[in-house]
């Protein structure tokens, strides 16, 4: 990740970091609803997370996504604008692509 605001810590600075965020469905990033409410997806706790089954940390393409309690929210409110704005350009644009989409 940069110090740029290059949103890497959402997409990932590596492909396969971007990979393991995507829904790869119109464009959407993945997202995980808990209670009603849509949060980043969660994986399977590895050495960066020091949370307890069952709540696994988040998954963003910043593997440092759980580690402060202000990054969660952030992470959240830009996966959902991704995904608001990739539903306006599927909408306006049905034959477009996922990848056409997500870029």
């Amino acid at each position: 990740n940069t110090h740029f605001l290059d949103l890497s810590s959402v997409y990932g600075s590596e492909e396969c970091e971007g990979a393991s965020v995507r829904s790869f469905v119109k464009g959407e990033l993945r997202t995980y609803e808990h209670n009603g409410e849509i949060l980043p997806p969660q994986k399977k706790n590895d050495s960066n997370c020091l949370s307890k089954a069952p709540y696994y940390c988040f998954t963003t393409g910043d593997f440092r996504n759980s580690l402060h309690p202000g990054l969660v929210p952030l992470h959240t409110v830009y996966i959902k604008e991704h995904n608001r704005i990739a539903a306006l350009f599927k909408r306006s644009n049905p034959s477009w692509t996922d990848e056409a989409i997500f870029q």
